[in-house]
């Protein structure tokens, strides 16, 4: 039976999470794909709000501690994908989300409708758009086919917005999204890393010239990554046990942000 193109998307995201939640500790564990109201929706245990969300309710600023924990996690989540074969290729702040109950500590990574196989190690063009430009890797607004590599820089932009509130390119504009991605393009590779960075601990800057200088088939170097946090968290006498969100009001948006079902439209 030929499956339609939305068909052929929800199966596969389906499938990533019947593999990742066997696996790992951060992904959903998924149930089943359900159908209704003329649509399929992927079926998960039940999770907390996203870390954008939690990010907006704290005034778009975040404790030291609290990134630098996500930034471990984060990480981790991402190595996990990385070590099955999967690209995300849309990492954004939405798309991580705190758990509930005894999982309240953990930070989950959700939403694999743009995530993809690595079936080859070549460089690869096409016309498609990055899904998320805000976060997206200077080789994808180029057109090349994504790699770990990708999620790791799209991942710096997401800490380094959690530092600082905002990116520079996002005051943009353009008539489209084509040429939106174009001007952005354009900005984040005329803006050295050091003055993205500025102002930011300098474990930062070390963190987006190690995914800068990565080839599209190099494993990034996941602990040097990790441990350039774990030093900030020693540096600031973070223990990496404690709580994420420590105070209630960290996590007083999930009353009305709790979500069970993904769906792809």
């Amino acid at each position: 039976m030929k499956l339609e193109k939305k068909d052929e998307l929800i199966r596969n995201e389906y499938r990533i999470y019947r593999l990742m939640d066997n696996q790992m500790e951060g992904f959903a564990k998924v149930h089943a794909i359900t159908k209704g109201n003329g649509r399929k929706s992927i079926v998960l245990d039940l999770l907390g709000p996203s870390v954008e969300h939690l990010f907006n309710a704290r005034h778009r600023r975040f404790k030291v501690s609290t990134l630098l924990l996500l930034a471990g996690q984060m990480i981790k989540r991402l190595k996990d994908l990385h070590r099955s074969n999967i690209v995300h290729r849309n990492i954004r702040p939405e798309h991580f989300v705190v758990g509930r109950g005894a999982s309240s500590n953990t930070v989950f990574l959700v939403d694999f409708a743009e995530a993809e196989y690595l079936k080859s190690f070549h460089f690869c063009l096409s016309d498609k758009i990055p899904a998320s430009l805000w976060y997206a890797s200077i080789n994808a607004h180029r057109g090349f086919e994504q790699s770990r590599r990708d999620d790791m820089e799209s991942l710096g932009y997401v800490l380094i917005y959690f530092w600082t509130g905002s990116l520079p390119w996002q005051g943009l504009s353009a008539i489209n999204k084509r040429e939106l991605n174009k001007k952005i393009l354009a900005m984040k590779t005329s803006t050295p890393i050091s003055k993205l960075c500025e102002g930011l601990p300098i474990h930062f800057t070390h963190y987006m010239i190690h995914c800068r200088k990565l080839a599209f088939g190099q494993l990034p170097d996941y602990d040097l990554l990790s441990e350039l946090f774990r030093m900030l968290r020693v540096m600031n006498h973070i223990d990496d046990h404690r709580p994420i969100f420590e105070l209630e009001e960290d996590r007083a948006a999930e009353v009305n942000n709790v979500q069970d079902i993904i769906v792809i439209d």
